[in-house]
């Protein structure tokens, strides 16, 4: 619950300082497991949350043949944010030549309030 309030939070924000359709991730570790999430704003108060991965770690040397898959994992959601990062950078650049505001995402799509997340 916690990851997702605070995967809205960037998403707010990178929203409001005008990155151009932006999608944030997220790494959670527990236990022995690795999850990885994005996020996007599809609609008018509408954060699509997406589980990328669920990976196990290894616990001995035996299981050391998940380690590509974890790498995998990592990468794709590297991927991922590498996206919004240029598009962030992009924004930068724009706003020190003086360039207006464009956003894809209106800011009243995005919502401050507590939400409830529905697993489907």
């Amino acid at each position: 619950m916690k990851l997702g309030q605070e995967m809205r939070w960037m998403m707010n924000w990178l929203v409001c300082k005008g990155v151009a359709k932006p999608v944030v991730g997220s790494i959670l570790v527990s236990g022995f497991r690795i999850l990885t999430y994005k996020m996007d704003l599809t609609d008018n108060d509408i954060y699509q949350m997406v589980q990328l991965g669920d990976v196990s770690l290894f616990k001995n040397i035996k299981k050391l043949t998940l380690l590509p898959t974890i790498v995998s994992n990592l990468l794709q959601l590297k991927n991922v944010i590498l996206k919004t990062v240029k598009k962030a950078s992009k924004r930068l650049c724009d706003k020190a030549k003086g360039a207006t505001l464009t956003n894809n995402h209106p800011v009243f799509w995005t919502r401050d309030n507590d939400f409830d997340l529905i697993k489907r």
